[in-house]
Protein backbone atom coordinates (compact mmCIF):
# COMPACT_ATOMS: atom_id res chain seq x y z
CA UNK A 1 0.00 0.00 0.00
CA UNK A 2 1.54 3.36 -0.96
CA UNK A 3 1.38 5.78 1.70
CA UNK A 4 -1.62 8.23 2.05
CA UNK A 5 -0.40 10.71 4.57
CA UNK A 6 3.57 12.45 5.10
CA UNK A 7 5.04 13.72 8.38
CA UNK A 8 7.36 15.71 8.32
CA UNK A 9 9.54 15.20 11.31
CA UNK A 10 11.65 18.05 12.93
CA UNK A 11 13.85 16.35 15.84
CA UNK A 12 14.98 17.86 19.40
CA UNK A 13 18.07 18.89 20.80
CA UNK A 14 20.59 15.88 20.71
CA UNK A 15 18.74 14.03 17.78
CA UNK A 16 18.77 13.75 14.37
CA UNK A 17 16.21 12.19 11.63
CA UNK A 18 17.27 8.53 13.47
CA UNK A 19 15.67 9.49 16.32
CA UNK A 20 12.08 9.14 14.57
CA UNK A 21 13.51 5.25 13.59
CA UNK A 22 11.05 3.62 16.34
CA UNK A 23 8.20 6.32 15.49
CA UNK A 24 8.22 5.47 11.64
CA UNK A 25 7.85 1.46 12.00
CA UNK A 26 5.09 1.63 14.47
CA UNK A 27 3.17 4.01 12.20
CA UNK A 28 2.66 1.50 9.46
CA UNK A 29 2.84 1.43 5.67
CA UNK A 30 -0.04 4.45 4.68
CA UNK A 31 2.14 7.10 6.71
CA UNK A 32 5.00 8.14 5.41
CA UNK A 33 7.32 9.79 8.17
CA UNK A 34 9.95 12.12 6.09
CA UNK A 35 12.82 13.09 9.09
CA UNK A 36 15.54 15.75 8.28
CA UNK A 37 18.97 16.33 10.20
CA UNK A 38 18.56 20.15 10.86
CA UNK A 39 21.71 22.61 11.02
CA UNK A 40 23.92 21.38 13.74
CA UNK A 41 23.08 17.69 14.03
CA UNK A 42 23.56 14.45 12.84
CA UNK A 43 24.85 14.93 8.75
CA UNK A 44 24.85 18.49 9.37
CA UNK A 45 26.37 18.98 12.40
CA UNK A 46 29.22 21.35 10.46
CA UNK A 47 26.49 23.46 9.27
CA UNK A 48 27.08 27.30 10.06
CA UNK A 49 24.57 28.79 12.34
CA UNK A 50 22.97 25.26 13.38
CA UNK A 51 21.43 25.43 16.77
CA UNK A 52 19.96 29.00 15.89
CA UNK A 53 16.26 29.33 15.17
CA UNK A 54 16.27 31.15 11.94
CA UNK A 55 18.80 28.71 10.07
CA UNK A 56 17.04 25.41 11.55
CA UNK A 57 13.65 26.94 10.34
CA UNK A 58 15.08 27.79 7.46
CA UNK A 59 16.05 24.23 6.64
CA UNK A 60 12.43 22.91 7.31
CA UNK A 61 10.95 25.15 4.99
CA UNK A 62 13.31 23.87 2.29
CA UNK A 63 12.18 20.99 3.26
CA UNK A 64 8.52 21.34 2.97
CA UNK A 65 8.52 20.60 -1.18
CA UNK A 66 9.36 17.12 -0.11
CA UNK A 67 5.79 16.38 1.46
CA UNK A 68 4.54 16.07 -2.30
CA UNK A 69 1.28 17.02 -3.30
CA UNK A 70 -1.12 15.10 -0.84
CA UNK A 71 -2.00 16.07 2.81
CA UNK A 72 0.94 16.14 4.99
CA UNK A 73 1.32 17.22 8.84
CA UNK A 74 4.45 19.06 10.52
CA UNK A 75 6.19 16.82 13.79
CA UNK A 76 7.65 18.57 16.27
CA UNK A 77 9.98 16.89 19.11
CA UNK A 78 11.06 19.34 21.82
CA UNK A 79 12.90 21.61 20.02
CA UNK A 80 11.60 21.04 16.39
CA UNK A 81 8.30 21.67 18.43
CA UNK A 82 9.08 25.35 18.29
CA UNK A 83 10.97 25.38 14.88
CA UNK A 84 7.37 23.89 14.00
CA UNK A 85 5.34 26.40 15.46
CA UNK A 86 7.39 28.96 13.57
CA UNK A 87 7.56 27.09 10.05
CA UNK A 88 3.85 26.62 10.39
CA UNK A 89 3.59 30.43 11.09
CA UNK A 90 5.69 31.26 7.67
CA UNK A 91 3.46 29.11 5.78
CA UNK A 92 0.46 30.62 7.15
CA UNK A 93 1.50 33.69 5.94
CA UNK A 94 2.57 33.15 2.25
CA UNK A 95 0.79 34.32 0.06
CA UNK A 96 -0.30 31.30 -1.81
CA UNK A 97 -1.52 27.90 0.29
CA UNK A 98 0.71 25.31 -1.62
CA UNK A 99 2.55 23.86 1.05
CA UNK A 100 -0.07 24.57 3.54
CA UNK A 101 0.33 21.51 6.23
CA UNK A 102 -3.32 20.19 7.12
CA UNK A 103 -2.33 19.87 11.11
CA UNK A 104 0.63 20.11 13.95
CA UNK A 105 1.95 17.16 15.82
CA UNK A 106 3.72 18.07 18.71
CA UNK A 107 5.63 15.94 20.91
CA UNK A 108 7.30 17.59 24.58
CA UNK A 109 7.53 20.54 22.35
CA UNK A 110 9.45 23.65 23.45
CA UNK A 111 6.65 26.96 22.95
CA UNK A 112 6.97 29.72 21.38
CA UNK A 113 7.79 31.98 23.52
CA UNK A 114 11.23 31.15 25.98
CA UNK A 115 11.02 27.56 27.33
CA UNK A 116 10.86 27.15 31.16
CA UNK A 117 14.00 24.99 31.44
CA UNK A 118 14.94 25.46 35.03
CA UNK A 119 18.27 27.44 35.50
CA UNK A 120 20.33 24.73 36.99
CA UNK A 121 19.39 22.37 34.05
CA UNK A 122 20.41 24.81 31.61
CA UNK A 123 23.54 25.40 33.21
CA UNK A 124 24.39 21.37 33.36
CA UNK A 125 23.42 21.16 29.86
CA UNK A 126 25.87 24.20 28.80
CA UNK A 127 29.14 22.71 30.38
CA UNK A 128 28.17 19.82 28.50
CA UNK A 129 28.32 21.93 25.59
CA UNK A 130 32.03 23.58 26.67
CA UNK A 131 33.54 20.34 27.87
CA UNK A 132 32.70 18.14 25.18
CA UNK A 133 29.04 15.31 23.78
CA UNK A 134 30.87 12.77 25.70
CA UNK A 135 29.29 9.19 25.89
CA UNK A 136 29.01 9.86 29.68
CA UNK A 137 27.04 12.71 29.12
CA UNK A 138 24.68 11.06 26.45
CA UNK A 139 24.18 8.56 29.35
CA UNK A 140 23.30 11.42 32.15
CA UNK A 141 21.25 12.73 29.50
CA UNK A 142 19.18 9.77 28.84
CA UNK A 143 18.87 8.87 33.06
CA UNK A 144 17.67 13.06 33.20
CA UNK A 145 15.16 12.86 30.11
CA UNK A 146 13.41 9.36 30.41
CA UNK A 147 11.49 8.06 33.08
CA UNK A 148 12.91 4.92 32.94
CA UNK A 149 15.87 2.65 30.53
CA UNK A 150 15.24 2.51 27.03
CA UNK A 151 15.35 -0.88 25.27
CA UNK A 152 18.76 -1.31 24.35
CA UNK A 153 18.30 -0.43 20.55
CA UNK A 154 16.53 2.71 21.05
CA UNK A 155 19.31 3.61 23.82
CA UNK A 156 22.14 3.18 20.99
CA UNK A 157 20.14 5.16 18.34
CA UNK A 158 19.91 7.96 21.15
CA UNK A 159 23.46 8.20 22.15
CA UNK A 160 24.34 8.03 18.36
CA UNK A 161 22.27 11.02 17.57
CA UNK A 162 23.42 12.50 20.80
CA UNK A 163 27.04 12.19 20.03
CA UNK A 164 26.27 13.31 16.32
CA UNK A 165 25.38 17.33 17.65
CA UNK A 166 27.46 20.07 17.34
CA UNK A 167 28.58 21.09 20.68
CA UNK A 168 28.47 24.93 19.22
CA UNK A 169 24.97 24.31 17.79
CA UNK A 170 24.14 22.49 21.23
CA UNK A 171 25.17 25.69 23.04
CA UNK A 172 23.65 28.10 20.69
CA UNK A 173 20.43 26.81 21.34
CA UNK A 174 20.59 26.47 24.99
CA UNK A 175 21.37 30.18 24.59
CA UNK A 176 19.49 31.51 22.09
CA UNK A 177 17.08 29.31 19.95
CA UNK A 178 15.55 28.43 23.12
CA UNK A 179 15.23 31.47 24.67
CA UNK A 180 13.92 33.35 21.72
CA UNK A 181 10.45 34.65 22.08
CA UNK A 182 8.59 33.95 18.54
CA UNK A 183 4.86 33.90 20.03
CA UNK A 184 3.88 37.43 18.20
CA UNK A 185 4.77 36.42 14.86
CA UNK A 186 3.54 32.68 16.17
CA UNK A 187 0.17 33.87 16.78
CA UNK A 188 -2.70 31.86 16.72
CA UNK A 189 -2.24 28.91 14.20
CA UNK A 190 -5.49 28.04 13.25
CA UNK A 191 -5.12 24.48 12.49
CA UNK A 192 -5.71 21.00 13.82
CA UNK A 193 -3.69 20.01 16.67
CA UNK A 194 -2.39 17.00 18.92
CA UNK A 195 0.40 17.68 21.54
CA UNK A 196 1.64 14.73 23.60
CA UNK A 197 3.46 15.16 26.95
CA UNK A 198 4.62 12.85 29.11
CA UNK A 199 3.42 12.92 33.11
CA UNK A 200 6.90 12.73 34.06
CA UNK A 201 8.70 15.57 32.13
CA UNK A 202 9.21 18.67 34.38
CA UNK A 203 9.24 21.59 32.14
CA UNK A 204 7.61 20.48 29.24
CA UNK A 205 5.36 17.91 30.12
CA UNK A 206 1.60 16.85 29.69
CA UNK A 207 0.91 19.44 32.59
CA UNK A 208 3.01 21.87 31.51
CA UNK A 209 1.47 22.07 27.72
CA UNK A 210 -1.82 23.48 27.92
CA UNK A 211 -0.58 26.71 29.00
CA UNK A 212 2.42 26.47 26.93
CA UNK A 213 0.51 26.11 24.19
CA UNK A 214 -2.75 28.08 24.68
CA UNK A 215 -2.18 31.00 22.73
CA UNK A 216 -0.29 29.56 19.73
CA UNK A 217 -2.63 26.21 18.79
CA UNK A 218 -6.48 27.55 19.97
CA UNK A 219 -7.41 24.22 18.33
CA UNK A 220 -4.83 21.94 19.88
CA UNK A 221 -5.96 18.00 21.52
CA UNK A 222 -3.43 17.47 24.86
CA UNK A 223 -2.56 14.15 25.04
CA UNK A 224 -1.02 12.34 28.64
CA UNK A 225 1.18 9.74 28.32
CA UNK A 226 1.71 8.06 31.38
CA UNK A 227 4.89 6.86 33.42
CA UNK A 228 6.85 9.21 30.20
CA UNK A 229 9.52 11.51 30.25
CA UNK A 230 10.71 13.88 27.54
CA UNK A 231 12.32 11.99 24.71
CA UNK A 232 8.60 10.31 23.62
CA UNK A 233 9.40 9.06 19.84
CA UNK A 234 12.01 6.89 22.16
CA UNK A 235 10.48 6.19 25.05
CA UNK A 236 6.61 5.38 23.79
CA UNK A 237 6.87 5.14 20.07
CA UNK A 238 3.79 2.54 19.92
CA UNK A 239 1.59 4.43 22.08
CA UNK A 240 2.55 7.91 20.37
CA UNK A 241 1.75 5.86 17.05
CA UNK A 242 -1.59 5.18 17.90
CA UNK A 243 -2.44 8.39 19.19
CA UNK A 244 -0.87 10.33 15.81
CA UNK A 245 -3.16 7.52 13.72
CA UNK A 246 -6.09 8.65 15.87
CA UNK A 247 -5.52 12.48 14.94
CA UNK A 248 -5.05 11.65 11.62
CA UNK A 249 -8.29 9.47 11.33
CA UNK A 250 -10.05 13.04 12.91
CA UNK A 251 -8.51 15.75 10.40
CA UNK A 252 -7.29 12.97 7.42
CA UNK A 253 -10.86 11.89 5.78
CA UNK A 254 -8.42 9.46 3.77
CA UNK A 255 -7.64 7.70 6.88
CA UNK A 256 -11.21 7.20 8.38
CA UNK A 257 -12.00 3.71 9.09
CA UNK A 258 -8.40 2.07 8.64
Amino acid sequence: MSPTITVLALHGLGGTASTFGPLREALGDDVDLVAIDLPGFGDRASTPGGGGLRVMGQAAMQAVPQVGSGPWYLLGHSMGGKIALTVAAALRDLPYATFQPSGLILLAPSPAQPEPMPEARREEMLSWGREGLTRRRAAQFLAEDCARDLPERRHRIAVDTFMRSSPRAWTRWLVAGSTEDFSARVGAIELPALVLGGDQDEALGSSAQPGLQAHSLPMATFVELAGTGHQIPLERPEETATEIRRFLARTAPQLAGR
